[in-house]
C-alpha cells in the first residue's frame, strides 16, 4: 500500500477527484490536520464507503459529528450538549446548517461547541436556513457572527428567512456581515 494521503498536504479537491482516491484504496491521515476538507466526506458519502484514516484530532473529531460524518470515520455519535440546529454535508462539499426555532432560548446556542466545529471544517461555503425563526434575539445574532467567525474564508449565506428576521438582519447591518439569499 502506498503512503496515506496527508490531509494537511492535500489541496482542495473536488469529491469527484476525492471518489477516485477513495477508490484506489488510499489511506488518509488526517495528523496535524486543522481543517478537515468537507469535499472528502461528500465524496465517502456518495461513495457509502469507510475509508482508513490516520491521527485524527479531538477538534476535527467533533467537528464530524456535528454534520453527522463521524461514523463514516468510525467515530461515536456526537456526545455535546443538544445543538440549537442541525448541519449536514451536501454533495458538492458544503454544509448546510437548519437553525432551530428553539435556538433563541437554548442556552448552548451562546457556547462554543455551537459555533467552533466550523473553525476545523476547510468547506466551500456554509448555507444558514434561518426558515424556522420567526424572530431574531442577540443570542442568535452573536452565534451567527461567531459562526462566520469560525468558517472563515468560506462565505456564511443566510436564507429562508421570513419578512421579520430580514428587516432585524439588516436594521443590524448583518448583510454587510454576511450573505442574505
Amino acid at each position: 500500500m502506498s503512503d496515506p494521503i496527508r490531509l494537511r498536504d492535500s489541496a482542495a479537491l473536488t469529491p469527484a477527484a476525492w471518489a477516485e482516491v477513495l477508490a484506489g484504496g488510499a489511506t488518509v491521515s488526517a495528523e496535524g490536520c486543522i481543517r478537515f476538507p468537507t469535499t472528502l466526506l461528500a465524496a465517502v458519502q456518495m461513495a457509502g464507503t469507510r475509508p482508513v484514516h490516520q491521527g485524527m484530532s479531538d477538534a476535527v473529531a467533533g467537528a464530524l459529528r456535528v454534520v453527522g460524518a463521524g461514523p463514516a470515520f468510525g467515530l461515536d455519535p456526537i456526545t455535546v450538549a443538544r445543538l440549537p440546529f442541525s448541519a449536514q454535508i451536501r454533495a458538492d462539499g458544503a454544509v448546510t446548517v437548519v437553525v432551530a426555532a428553539t435556538a433563541s432560548s437554548t442556552p448552548v446556542t451562546s457556547t462554543a461547541p455551537a459555533h467552533e466545529w466550523a473553525a476545523h471544517l476547510a468547506m466551500p461555503a456554509v448555507e444558514v436556513d434561518l426558515g424556522q425563526l420567526t424572530t431574531l434575539n442577540s443570542v442568535v445574532i452573536a452565534w451567527l457572527l461567531q459562526l462566520g467567525h469560525s468558517a472563515h474564508p468560506a462565505p456564511v449565506r443566510l436564507g429562508g428567512a421570513n419578512r421579520q428576521v430580514l428587516a432585524q438582519l439588516r436594521q443590524l447591518r448583518l448583510d454587510q456581515v454576511l450573505t442574505l439569499v
